[in-house]
């Protein structure tokens, strides 16, 4: 729908049937937005009620008589209605952001029309990479988060190859590609060929779609995460085992967290100021993991609004320490 095309999900929730319940409409950060490219649906955690899911109506045949004078065809414009009869309205502005709340009123001549554009199948393929590995994803952040250290175990092999299908498919790599963790993966991208440009764009498009599905998000919390557990792994009363556990996550999973956020800022300016957002979780990294300090020297070297934006005095001292 409209210029994201699809049903987005926050972090904290997993993506369910299409069509749950949408809590808010977020819209693009840039104050300028370009026309047809306004919003993008985003779900929460409570999506089990019926009263969530929505049907959709032709805003201009309002009639109710045959399908034909109903129907929803490619760039028509949409109303949704819920199951107990609410009509999807774009409600108050959440502070001082691009994101509304989504309120439902009874009145469908007052209701949001939105324009529901045809997807073309490469576009509907990629989405549904993001759709069947960010659950697994949160799956093991939660793990990560809570000490599920049994979990963490059972799944890491799994969680490792989610990591390493996402890379290879940010990079269009084949699937039987043996990952180096370095610029070999990216071999093919470095000629300057018509060819390559438009290798480029469907790369440029897979990392949007990383940022926009809560890839990124949910990789860096699960960085994030393994800062605790260094923490954990330093207490004498946490069992051998365990640190095994650890250590095998820190440094095994890891090292693919880094180098999908590495892959997924190459040559992304938007991808590189959203991970800026948390720089720190990276910087905590730099000292113990080659790959974080690839990625801090990868956005700063190539993104002058980053420095001067996100980066300040703490952080300059922290990466040189």
């Amino acid at each position: 729908m409209n210029s994201h095309r699809y049903l987005s999900v926050a972090a904290a929730s997993k993506w369910k049937k299409a069509g749950h319940l949408i809590a808010t409409l977020q819209g693009n950060r840039t104050k300028a937005r370009d026309a047809g490219a306004d919003y993008k649906f985003v779900s929460t955690t409570n999506n089990e009620s019926g009263a969530t899911l929505f049907n959709f109506h032709s805003a201009h045949n309002r009639s109710h008589g045959s399908q034909t004078e109903n129907s929803i065809n490619d760039m028509s414009a949409i109303l949704m209605e819920s199951s107990v009869s609410r009509w999807l309205y774009r409600g108050r502005r959440i502070e001082d952001s691009n994101t509304f709340v989504v309120m439902g009123i009874p009145k469908r001549a007052e209701s949001l029309a939105l324009i529901i554009n045809k997807v073309d199948d490469a576009s509907c393929s990629d989405i549904f990479f993001g759709v069947d590995s960010l659950p697994k994803l949160v799956d093991y952040k939660n793990f990560m988060q809570s000490k599920d250290f049994e979990g963490m175990a059972d799944d890491l092999e799994m969680i490792v190859d989610v990591l390493q299908i996402l890379i290879k498919f940010c990079l269009t790599l084949p699937s039987d590609h043996e990952l180096t963790f370095g610029t070999t993966d990216m071999a093919h991208l470095a000629a300057n060929t018509k060819e390559v440009e438009e290798i480029k764009e469907v790369v440029a498009r897979r990392q949007k779609l990383f940022r926009e599905q809560c890839i990124l998000d949910v990789v860096m919390e699960m960085l994030d995460n393994m800062s605790r557990l260094k923490i954990v792994r330093a207490n004498s009363h946490t069992s051998s085992e365990d640190v095994k556990v650890i250590d095998k996550t820190i440094n095994v999973v890891g090292k693919s967290c880094f180098w999908l956020i590495f892959c997924a800022t190459f040559e992304n300016s938007k991808n590189q100021m959203h991970i800026a957002e948390d720089l720190a979780v990276i910087l905590a990294h730099v000292s113990t993991s080659t790959l974080a300090t690839k990625c801090i020297v990868e956005m700063l070297g190539t993104n002058m609004e980053l420095q001067e934006d996100k980066v300040d005095e703490r952080e300059v001292s922290q990466f040189h320490s």
